[in-house]
Protein backbone atom coordinates (compact mmCIF):
# COMPACT_ATOMS: atom_id res chain seq x y z
CA UNK A 1 0.00 0.00 0.00
CA UNK A 2 1.59 3.66 -0.96
CA UNK A 3 -0.67 5.54 1.33
CA UNK A 4 -2.70 5.62 4.66
CA UNK A 5 -5.97 4.83 2.39
CA UNK A 6 -4.61 2.00 0.73
CA UNK A 7 -3.33 0.64 4.08
CA UNK A 8 -6.58 1.09 5.96
CA UNK A 9 -8.24 -0.94 3.00
CA UNK A 10 -5.47 -3.77 2.66
CA UNK A 11 -6.04 -3.94 6.40
CA UNK A 12 -9.82 -4.42 6.16
CA UNK A 13 -9.06 -6.85 3.43
CA UNK A 14 -6.95 -8.63 5.46
CA UNK A 15 -9.38 -8.86 8.41
CA UNK A 16 -12.57 -10.22 6.03
CA UNK A 17 -10.24 -12.43 4.33
CA UNK A 18 -8.44 -13.55 7.34
CA UNK A 19 -5.14 -13.43 5.25
CA UNK A 20 -2.16 -12.03 6.72
CA UNK A 21 -1.05 -9.54 4.28
CA UNK A 22 -3.40 -7.70 0.83
CA UNK A 23 -1.22 -6.05 -2.14
CA UNK A 24 -2.59 -3.41 -3.68
CA UNK A 25 -2.97 -5.30 -7.41
CA UNK A 26 -4.39 -8.33 -5.00
CA UNK A 27 -7.99 -9.55 -6.03
CA UNK A 28 -10.73 -9.90 -3.71
CA UNK A 29 -12.34 -13.17 -5.06
CA UNK A 30 -8.81 -14.88 -5.93
CA UNK A 31 -8.14 -14.33 -2.21
CA UNK A 32 -10.90 -16.13 -1.12
CA UNK A 33 -13.75 -13.65 -1.00
CA UNK A 34 -17.63 -13.60 -2.06
CA UNK A 35 -20.44 -12.40 -1.99
CA UNK A 36 -21.47 -12.26 1.71
CA UNK A 37 -17.93 -10.78 2.80
CA UNK A 38 -18.23 -8.57 0.08
CA UNK A 39 -21.23 -7.33 2.07
CA UNK A 40 -19.19 -7.36 5.13
CA UNK A 41 -16.45 -5.24 3.97
CA UNK A 42 -18.38 -2.49 2.63
CA UNK A 43 -19.82 -2.31 6.10
CA UNK A 44 -16.55 -2.10 7.94
CA UNK A 45 -15.21 0.27 4.66
CA UNK A 46 -18.21 2.17 5.18
CA UNK A 47 -17.79 2.64 9.03
CA UNK A 48 -14.29 2.73 8.67
CA UNK A 49 -14.38 5.89 5.95
CA UNK A 50 -17.98 7.13 6.88
CA UNK A 51 -18.90 6.80 3.53
CA UNK A 52 -20.36 4.37 0.43
CA UNK A 53 -17.99 2.72 -1.58
CA UNK A 54 -19.34 1.07 -4.92
CA UNK A 55 -18.79 -2.90 -4.64
CA UNK A 56 -17.65 -3.04 -7.79
CA UNK A 57 -14.77 -0.15 -7.03
CA UNK A 58 -13.48 -1.85 -4.16
CA UNK A 59 -13.78 -5.76 -4.75
CA UNK A 60 -11.66 -5.75 -8.20
CA UNK A 61 -8.51 -4.54 -6.15
CA UNK A 62 -6.95 -1.71 -4.16
CA UNK A 63 -5.16 0.10 -6.79
CA UNK A 64 -7.97 0.12 -9.81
Amino acid sequence: PRDSIEQKLAGLWAEVLKVERVGVTDNFFDLGGHSLLAVILLAKIKKSFESEQSLIDKCKSLRE
